[in-house]
């Protein structure tokens, strides 16, 4: 079984751990300033979570399910482009006082609220353009054949742009729907999966309650990611972006190979 004192700790100090990659430094970065961080594989859904209150430590008598929205890690070069947010979430045990409190100081965004990120947004431009252009087609049904393409593919072409730009505006405005955090819900904060390839579900949890942090490790210590698995798995990811680069370099010059000999 694995040493779960080592789970339970305050920020890691890099000069005496393995390196962290970028995504967990990212990560790492968004969370509250906890002094306890927990490093643990597999999702939320399917840890032990305490039966004590994650804020205050008290016996817990519910959860609450806290969702959050996590930005994408941005490139190394040139600008991020448009990039979904990616949504995690986690029954948390709270006690019946501390819900009291998070029900008493949550600012869930009103309707009107969620319906004007939605109307004042730059996408709408595009669905209010591929709508106007649908009903003018429309109205000319049935369309003549265009050489080789029959005349109802515009209606395709058109209901695909239209849908795919409902899409990415509904995606785009995720974090104005959610409940925001309070001091309650950031007693357990967690961050998105920071697993790099081939690696399974992986999320950093901050803690503020030692009884709680304590506890979670105790009861996760199988889970719980050692600086020996980081030093490992540093070693792994190295090796398949070296793979990478070569098969890459090989269908390169397989492919100039193949055109020199034509």
């Amino acid at each position: 079984m694995r040493d779960s004192s080592m789970a339970t700790q305050a920020p890691a100090n890099t000069n005496e751990t393995p390196s962290r990659s970028r995504l967990q430094t990212w990560a790492e970065g968004a969370l509250a300033p906890h002094p306890y961080r927990l490093e643990l594989r597999g999702s939320p859904a399917h840890l032990a979570w305490p039966e004590i209150c994650a804020h205050c430590g008290n016996p817990a008598t519910q959860r609450i399910v806290v969702k959050k929205v996590f930005r994408p890690l941005p490139r190394r070069h040139g600008s991020g482009g448009l990039r979904a947010y990616r949504i995690g979430s986690a029954s948390i045990p709270f006690c019946g006082n501390c819900c009291a409190t998070h029900e008493a100081t949550v600012r869930r965004p009103s309707v009107a609220k969620k319906a004007l990120h939605l109307i004042l947004n730059p996408l709408i431009i595009p669905i209010l353009g591929f709508a106007w252009l649908t009903t003018i087609f429309v109205k000319q049904a049935p369309l003549p054949d265009v050489g080789r393409f029959p005349g109802w593919i515009v209606y395709v072409l058109l209901a695909a742009a239209l849908g795919w730009c409902v899409f990415v505006l509904w995606r785009s405005t995720v974090p104005s729907r959610l409940d925001p955090q309070t001091d309650i819900t950031r007693a357990c904060d967690f961050s998105e999966d920071v697993g790099g390839w081939l690696e399974k579900e992986r999320r950093i949890y901050a803690l503020s309650n030692k009884s709680f942090a304590d506890r979670m490790a105790a009861m996760n210590a199988d889970r719980v990611w050692t600086p020996g698995d980081q030093s490992r798995s540093t070693k792994v990811q190295f090796v398949l972006a070296v793979l990478m680069l070569a098969g890459l370099a090989a269908i390169a010059g397989l492919v100039k190979l193949m055109g020199n000999t034509r």
